[in-house]
């Protein structure tokens, strides 16, 4: 008879599909509601029968739950597939550091990263979340601005919602800051939904933890985020919303004039951007977390990002095109200026160590547009030319 699998029931907001529903009680395994923990790659192949014992075939698959952090945290599930115990990668993945092999890794249940899990308070968590349904006026599937301001930059956030009342006197936002910015804002707003919190943030990390936790938190459709001192026009969210179909982020071109040679890969803005409340969209922040909580690699690199060369030669054996796309591997061993590539035209485990000078990200070097670059399954695009949305972005490093 063949091996058993041994398969558990998944809890959680999903980053992969699974199959459609399967009569409870036919000896799957099934969730909760009655489905089963069948990914679709696999459904033409599983066969289920009372009492009788079935050969799995490979998938990725991962337990997933809530925490009290408003993120999720993943746990690694492994199978029996032969009667000697040998194991597949469970996400089908050549490397530990593979994209999907990593997220779980780094979100894992089992350590619990205090980087992630401990970022925000269970308080603070729900303090922003109440926020946001103050401001959707818990309609699930409205969209919502969210800006981001320390005390220095309460004036700039005042006058990015006094814009964005201006261009779309419906559009309501959320402001986080910090004590005695809420009366300093609804005193000249009265747009906004307010929610003060005791840390410093003007940090990158301290946003895009309060990010993430938003696009988790499921009391919006989806968040756009603007810095303090965007300058709005023309009903912004729906300049963002109405391009946003079929996509889990949309972004806007860093500079309005060059807005018509938008195109896969170009510069766009880390000020600005609308993040939908999909897989793909909580995917692509929580890789852009990964990125912040890691250290930088030389020229500012981050393992896993995607980059293209920018240099040409040839050698017995060995050759690179300017152009050419890969995965940072880490730094080199032998020289710790350089960063090992390895790259797509090569082969597997034979890795390039180059200058930094000689790689560019292969898009933006907008850290979101770097994440979305380096995951897997998230899909976007940037808003249309004739309909920007913005009249000004603030300057960026």
């Amino acid at each position: 008879m063949a091996s058993t699998t041994r398969c558990s029931t998944w809890v959680g907001t999903p980053l992969i599909g699974w199959g459609p529903p399967t009569r409870p009680g036919s000896g799957c395994p099934t969730t909760r509601s009655g489905t089963a923990a069948i990914p679709r790659s696999s459904c033409s192949s599983w066969r289920c029968w009372e009492g009788v014992s079935i050969r799995p075939t490979s998938f990725r698959y991962a337990l997933g739950t809530m925490t009290e952090s408003g993120i999720p945290c993943y746990r690694k599930q492994s199978y029996n597939l032969t009667d000697k115990g040998g194991y597949h990668k469970c996400y089908d993945e050549a490397t530990e550091d593979g994209p999907v092999t990593k997220l779980f890794r780094t979100f894992s249940c089992d350590t619990m990263n205090p980087a992630f899990f401990d970022a925000l308070s269970s308080d603070e968590v729900a303090a922003l979340r109440g926020s946001i349904l103050e401001a959707s006026g818990r309609a699930l599937n409205v969209s919502v601005v969210l800006t981001i301001a320390d005390l220095a930059d309460i004036d700039k956030a005042v006058m990015t919602l006094a814009s964005l009342l201006s261009a779309d006197p419906s559009a309501r936002a959320v402001v986080v800051t910090r004590a005695q910015g809420c009366t300093r804002i609804t005193r000249a707003v009265s747009n906004s939904a307010c929610v003060e919190l005791p840390r410093v943030l003007d940090d990158q990390r301290a946003k895009i933890a309060l990010l993430t936790t938003a696009v988790f938190s499921g009391a919006a459709g989806g968040i756009l985020f603007a810095e303090p001192g965007v300058e709005f026009q023309k009903d912004p969210v729906a300049a963002f919303t109405g391009v946003s179909r079929g996509h889990d982020v949309v972004f806007a071109p860093r500079q309005s004039a060059r807005c018509d040679a938008m195109a896969a890969g170009a510069d766009v803005s880390g000020s600005l951007f609308y993040v939908k409340s999909t897989p793909g969209g909580s995917h692509a922040l929580m890789r852009a977390w990964m990125f912040l909580v890691e250290e930088k690699l030389p020229g500012g690199y981050y393992v896993g990002e995607r980059v293209v060369a920018g240099m040409n030669f040839t050698l017995p054996g060995l050759s690179l095109n300017v152009g050419d796309a890969g995965t940072v591997r880490g730094p080199s061993r032998k020289d710790p200026e350089r960063v090992v590539v390895d790259f797509d035209s090569r082969a597997s485990g034979s890795g390039l160590a180059l200058p930094p000078k000689q790689l560019s990200p292969s898009g933006s070097w907008s850290l979101l547009a770097r994440a979305v670059a380096a995951s897997t399954g998230v899909r976007a695009t940037a808003t249309a030319c004739g309909r920007l949305g913005w009249a000004q972005l603030p300057e960026e490093e």
